[in-house]
């Protein structure tokens, strides 16, 4: 019965939505476009809030080889890999350019938990088009999303010790093994 108990709260925890603040890089390196020899970059700050199921943020660019001409979240879908330039474009995400072709923003409110569990999944990826690469000059490849399992006094993978609150300083997950389930009994 312990056992059970320790599983359905293992269960709950490693599926919940969890609120972040997070920035990712958007670089020539994980494009898939027509060209790879961006020189440039995007920071992009993103911010998940899961009580209104919101992801709201702020790109900047430089250094690109064309002005920003959109933006936009894909999806990959279940059955593909991020680096893919398959799946579709997350259309309850909006991504506003501004004028300047260097910087925009976006306020996204979903309807359900469809986008944010792709996010979650390692679906997604932002892309940055250009006027210099239409498909996408850079893009940032979302990965890593999903909630950080934090237990007071464990060890994440890297063998540095967790505490209720704070995450591994790798972004690793901590995983909890049928042994360790076993031992709790």
């Amino acid at each position: 019965m312990k056992i059970l108990a320790v599983l359905a709260l293992l269960l709950s925890l490693c599926s919940a939505f969890v609120d972040y603040s997070l920035t990712s890089t958007a670089n020539a390196t994980q494009s898939l476009g027509y060209t790879n020899d961006s020189p440039g970059s995007c920071t992009i700050t993103h911010k998940y809030d899961s009580a209104s199921n919101t992801l709201s943020g702020s790109f900047t660019c430089s250094k690109l080889n064309g002005n920003v001409t959109s933006a936009h979240i894909h999806d990959v879908g279940v059955y593909s890999s991020v680096a893919d330039t398959t799946g579709s474009v997350v259309s309850d995400c909006p991504i506003t350019v501004n004028a300047d072709g260097a910087t925009g923003s976006f306020n996204c409110a979903f309807a359900d938990k469809v986008t944010i569990t792709a996010i979650q999944n390692d679906q997604c990826y932002f892309n940055l088009h250009t006027t210099y690469d239409a498909l996408g000059e850079v893009r940032a490849n979302l990965v890593g999303m999903g909630p950080i399992l934090n237990v007071a006094g464990g060890v994440a993978l890297d063998a540095k010790v967790v505490s209720v609150g704070s995450a591994p300083t790798t972004g690793i997950p901590f995983l909890i093994s049928m042994l360790d389930i076993l031992l709790l009994q």
